[in-house]
């Protein structure tokens, strides 16, 4: 299997974004109860992303995707500004079908690369405690474990259930 890696430069470049932002929400919110016993809207967490696609497209944001030859999204990952020199990661994800091919290290690359350009000095992201080979990924980067950082979406209640995490660039 070919997969391209592009980044969106509008919100006519989201074809199959809210199909797999679904997937991968109905995995991460199931996931996310199993390890903390809360239940969690995926209608919010997925409109939350959806309607907010201008916050991930330039030129403060990127949207980074993974297609295969016919066009079929695979995977994807969002960064969005916190402020001036500062981003966070956001929605990481491949589909289970297509794991295991490096796609998600090349996603990350990407937008890491985008983050320089557009200047910002350090991102933040946060994950599940539940995601143990995305903070292998992360770490192979060089992020580290930090505190949770002015910006993040989490709700108090939800931070003992994730990890932080930041990169200076």
């Amino acid at each position: 299997m070919s997969v391209t890696i592009s980044l969106a430069r509008s919100i006519e470049d989201t074809t199959g974004l809210a199909e797999l932002t679904r997937h991968y929400l109905e995995w991460d919110l199931d996931e996310f109860e199993k390890a903390s016993g809360l239940s969690l809207d995926l209608e919010d967490y997925v409109s939350n992303t959806m309607d907010n696609l201008a916050d991930y497209m330039p030129p403060d944001g990127r949207l980074v995707t993974a297609r295969q030859e016919d066009g079929h999204l695979v995977g994807m990952v969002l960064l969005k500004r916190l402020r001036a020199d500062a981003a966070e990661i956001k929605r990481l994800f491949v589909d289970p079908a297509a794991r295991g091919k490096g796609i998600g290290r090349k996603l990350v690359e990407s937008l890491l690369t985008e983050a320089c350009q557009i200047g910002y000095h350090k991102v933040y992201l946060d994950t599940g405690t539940y995601m143990p080979s995305a903070h292998r990924l992360y770490r192979s980067f060089g992020f580290c474990d930090t505190d949770a950082y002015p910006g993040s979406e989490n709700d108090e209640s939800l931070k003992p259930f994730l990890i932080f995490m930041s990169l200076a660039l």
